[in-house]
């Protein structure tokens, strides 16, 4: 595989679980000066509309993205770690309470084995099928003011545009989104979920949730139009700068699952495009993640799963899902 599409094909599995932050998400701070996020601009809070966990008064939050799950009628034990699929040094080292979890572990458990991925021939043929043959362009397959916005967008962050007119819908917006976070100084070799593949070593089996063919298959199937959609997301969201991904490290620095789930719902609109990018990269996926968590821990051993930071929280979050089949469910 050419050193270009290993990369892409890095990104491709990563950056679809990252959730892109939003312009209308708010950082505000209550009475006790504790951060916390909402959809209306700060002066419009009351403390009735406050998240439970920061409407009381006492000391700052010493939550983290991780939750506890057990189930009560086999026992079987998971912790689940909310994972950022790119990082900065700032992040490191974990707080004992993360690393504390994953030392008390069996099992580690990610979404998709990247090492073994990448030697892959399905994976090379999926990523060689992400370009478009000689004499064909992404210029002929979208509408013309997405193009432009996207030049716009690729000369600000140093993309050539003959790189980009190569490209298909779906690996371009990929190209802008990863080029965009690296300019905001975020860099995948310092994803959460890296640093524990690489701890984790000889220790303990390292297990997948999803293959990487299936997460790439994910984005091949998007219809011209849903490529678009997410194609043109990523070009507006380049432009916002890198303020918009701080509240997504934000929100998972307080373990702040509820703002997370604000920052996911508004990465879509209201339209059916977009409505059916959420259900494909979020609902449906929990669904199945939800029911391999439960399957895996009835075999007795205690895990430690790596799972993107967007799939977590709010009503259609792996964790209210898990309640739902009996788990208890805690942020320990």
């Amino acid at each position: 595989m050419p050193p270009t599409f290993a990369r892409l094909f890095a990104l491709a599995v990563l950056l679809v679980l990252w959730p892109a932050a939003q312009a209308g998400i708010h950082k505000c701070l209550n009475a006790q000066s504790k951060v916390f996020y909402q959809d209306k601009p700060c002066q419009d809070l009351t403390t009735a509309n406050l998240p439970s966990h920061l409407a009381e008064p006492g000391a700052p939050s010493q939550r983290q993205f991780l939750w506890k799950a057990t189930s009560l009628s086999t026992k079987g034990e998971a912790y689940l770690l909310g994972s950022l699929h790119f990082g900065s040094k700032d992040m490191y080292p974990l707080p004992p309470k993360i690393t504390d979890a994953f030392n008390a572990a069996d099992v580690l458990v990610v979404e998709a084995d990247l090492q073994g991925a990448l030697a892959s021939e399905a994976v090379k043929k999926l990523m060689a099928d992400a370009v478009y043959p000689e004499g064909d362009s992404l210029e002929e397959h979208v509408k013309p003011g997405t193009w432009r916005k996207l030049i716009s967008v690729s000369k600000s962050l140093g993309i050539p545009d003959g790189k980009l007119r190569q490209q298909k819908p779906w690996l371009a917006a990929l190209t802008v989104m990863t080029e965009s976070l690296a300019k905001s100084g975020f860099d995948p070799g310092l994803g959460i979920d890296k640093a524990f593949v690489k701890d984790a070593g000889a220790k303990k089996p390292i297990m997948q949730m999803e293959s990487a063919e299936i997460q790439i298959q994910l984005l091949q199937a998007l219809t011209p139009l849903e490529q678009e959609q997410w194609l043109l997301q990523a070009a507006l969201d380049a432009e916002k700068g890198p303020a918009l991904f701080q509240e997504v490290v934000d929100a998972w620095s307080k373990g702040d699952g509820e703002a997370m789930d604000l920052i996911v719902h508004h990465s879509f609109d209201s339209s059916p495009t977009s409505t059916k990018l959420y259900q494909i990269f979020f609902a449906d996926r929990n669904v199945a993640m939800a029911k391999k968590i439960e399957e895996m821990t009835a075999d007795g051993r205690k895990y430690f799963f790596v799972i993107g930071a967007g799939h977590l929280s709010g009503d259609q979050g792996i964790v209210n899902l898990l309640e739902q089949k009996g788990f208890h469910v805690e942020q320990p």
